[in-house]
């Protein structure tokens, strides 16, 4: 094998490993898109994620870049070299491929989760045990919500009434769990439709004043409508988590949030029966039908 053709595989081999390479990086970046564009959750420009029309600008000027860098760079080659010659050591190769594997890539990722589908909410339903001092329990019914293209593997499980807690067991775009967090293998959060006094109230909650915030404007203070029990605490302490096909048990621990900045009325009163912290298990069952 002569030194040129020897240099010609290696050239044409590492062109090729150039190209896969840009068409793998195309796809997972379109699939990335896609997948938090179907989601519904909020997108992160910052990182181009989950706006396509972003990531297609940043093609189209990348396209112009290579585009007049190979014809300058012809340019520059046709005129050290006049008589006609084939560029690429025999390669045959052409820079307009970059923009094949670059935008295929992007195209097929996109399709790929397009074609999976969105997020599919089904119905369900959760049993809610409140630990003391309510010792009480309730049934509601609830949404499952999967991850995109993945129509049974659960997201979220939203309780249908307000003052609530929704459980997110994974991320709706990627399906990946929240991970590496000790106390958050899942996330919590009450649920709100921005009425107030709308909340489900609890069985079996002691009596006494309702904590309410005061905000201020230029007239000076406004009250703030009151809070339920459930919404005086915070869900971030996970102590134990069991998921099981389409129905799973999560048990939180609720912790009274503090009034760091003196705006609340209420929030702790002498001899309080709302304690520091309780217990909360959610159990849930998702149905294969859809909501």
């Amino acid at each position: 094998m002569t030194l040129s053709r020897l240099r010609s595989i290696l050239v044409a081999g590492a062109l090729s490993l150039l190209l896969v390479g840009i068409a793998a990086w195309a796809y997972d970046r379109g699939a990335e898109d896609w997948r938090w564009q179907l989601s519904g959750v909020m997108e992160d420009p910052l990182f181009l994620r989950g706006v396509p029309g972003l990531t297609m600008i940043v093609l189209i000027v990348f396209s112009a870049l290579v585009g007049v860098l190979a014809l300058i760079s012809g340019a520059v080659v046709r005129r050290m070299r006049p008589s006609p010659t084939r560029t690429g050591d025999g390669s045959g190769w052409h820079w307009w491929w970059l923009l094949i594997a670059g935008w295929g890539g992007y195209v097929v990722g996109g399709a790929v989760v397009i074609v999976g589908g969105g997020p599919v909410d089904h119905r369900g339903s959760m049993h809610i045990e409140f630990g003391a001092p309510l010792g009480s329990v309730a049934d509601i019914p609830a949404t499952c919500r999967s991850v995109v293209g993945e129509p049974y593997l659960m997201a979220q499980v939203i309780p249908a009434v307000d003052g609530l807690v929704e459980l997110d067991l994974r991320n709706v775009a990627t399906g990946r769990m929240y991970a590496g967090m000790p106390t958050l293998p899942v996330r919590a959060f009450v649920t709100d439709d921005g009425v107030p006094g709308n909340d489900f109230p609890p069985p079996n909650v002691p009596v006494r004043p309702l904590p309410h915030a005061s905000g201020r404007d230029l007239n000076g203070p406004i009250p703030q409508p009151p809070i339920s029990f459930v919404r005086a605490y915070d869900y971030v302490q996970v102590t134990r988590l069991t998921e099981s096909g389409l129905s799973g048990v999560a048990q939180l621990t609720g912790v009274r949030f503090k009034d760091l900045i003196g705006i609340w009325t209420s929030l702790a009163i002498p001899d309080d029966p709302w304690p520091d912290t309780y217990e909360l298990t959610v159990r849930w069952t998702c149905e294969m039908s859809r909501a």
